[in-house]
């Protein structure tokens, strides 16, 4: 992240002291320059730090670890679904697109 800012400091000077003479233009590429570069160290700073870790579904008495395959779920139609027998981010997702498509394409 830091490995572009001498070559930046760089064509700014030249640029903006030596050849234009812009102070105000220069001082104000400064300002920007490390003001996104503090926002950019600050954003991967939070990221690092509140990483919560993996998130996983606690199992209830009722789960079984015979998840359909992608395949199957997808050729099958939506009146033969068995509840229960989708894995849980399978039945949710399809939930949503049968929700999506009544609200979008007016089916009922």
């Amino acid at each position: 992240m830091l490995a572009p800012h001498p070559s930046w400091l760089y064509v700014l000077v030249d640029f903006h002291l030596l050849t234009m003479k812009q102070y105000l233009a220069f001082g104000i590429h400064l300002l920007i320059t490390y003001t996104l570069t503090l926002c950019a160290f600050a954003s991967l700073i939070l990221l690092v730090v509140r990483d919560p870790g993996s998130v996983t579904k606690p199992k209830s008495l009722h789960d079984t670890d015979d998840d359909v395959e992608l395949t199957e779920a997808l050729m099958r139609s939506g009146d033969d679904i068995q509840h229960g027998s989708w894995c849980y981010k399978c039945e949710v997702g399809f939930q949503l697109l049968v929700a999506f498509a009544r609200e979008n394409l007016m089916l009922g």
